[in-house]
């Protein structure tokens, strides 16, 4: 072996030495990181498939990086308020929570939740202020506080079967644009049997968080700290959903309502089936 092929050969074993070591300092790292790593414990109430979902985003959030370790824990519905206040009180909380009950301004009052201000430093507060949505901060503020960050913004719309307009004689390419045209195309596509039931339910709002808004109304006075529930926008909105109902009967619509799967979320959807022409729903 002459001098060249020896000064290879010992480049390639000094090579493939480099990387078997290498690869057992990658596996002792990915052993010992869990046990050096900062702990998070993360509660939500994300259940069956969608809590899949959120275990491989906690999965893929550890694999990035070294320094935190989340913990994931799903709590159902039902009972995760009471969770975690019993956790508050046994002094054994988690650090992180994904809550959609409105919960923020009792819970701060009671000191239960700790201000994000106190957690950020002010270049992440300045970039927080700068870059999150308007709306975003408003959710999560009280007081002038800072108590949470919305994960996403639930986005409604009104969805329709286009084949129902098309057999009302209707153009299925154009949509209501006002809501008194919405309403008078509603009537068009209600459908009733021999003897007056209601069969099909062209257009019944139902939820008055979405309509309030739509008339002016709200449920709360930022600027005076007071509940405005029963403010004349309020009233006049639920003055044009009742009408609606009035106009085909409340006992019909009841009647009809009552044999349906009114949860969006199954597949019994009513919409899916064709018990409504129109519908507002969101994600």
């Amino acid at each position: 072996m002459d001098k060249r092929s020896g000064l290879v050969t010992r480049v390639v074993l000094g090579a493939f030495v480099l990387f078997i070591c290498f690869f057992w300092m990658t596996q002792i790292t990915a052993q010992l990181a869990p046990h050096t790593r900062k702990k998070v414990r993360f509660w939500h109430m994300w259940t069956a498939e969608w809590k899949d979902v959120v275990d491989k985003i906690v999965d893929r959030y550890n694999k990035s990086q070294t320094e935190y370790e989340v913990e994931a824990l799903s709590v159902p519905n039902p009972g995760a308020d009471s969770k975690f206040i019993l956790g508050v009180m046994g002094g054994d909380p988690p650090d992180v929570m994904a809550q959609w009950s409105p919960i923020i301004p009792p819970w701060a009052d009671d000191h239960l939740l700790r201000p994000l201000d106190d957690l950020m430093s002010p270049e992440e507060k300045q970039i927080f202020d700068a870059q999150a949505y308007p709306v975003v901060k408003k959710l999560g503020t009280y007081k002038g506080k800072l108590y949470g960050m919305s994960i996403g913004i639930n986005m409604f719309a009104i969805y329709y079967l286009p084949q129902h307009f098309k057999d009302a004689g209707m153009n299925p390419d154009r949509m209501p644009s006002t809501l008194e045209e919405l309403s008078a195309a509603g009537k068009k596509l209600n459908r009733f049997d021999s003897s007056g039931n209601l069969t099909r339910l062209g257009w019944g709002p139902s939820n008055i968080k979405m309509f309030a808004p739509i008339f002016g109304g709200g449920f709360f006075d930022w600027n005076n700290a007071e509940l405005t529930i029963d403010s004349k926008q309020n009233v006049a909105a639920l003055d044009y959903m009742s009408k609606i109902r009035s106009d085909l009967g409340f006992d019909n619509v009841v009647r009809f309502t009552s044999g349906l799967d009114m949860n969006s979320s199954s597949g019994g959807w009513p919409f899916i089936e064709g018990a409504y022409s129109m519908t507002m729903d969101g994600q």
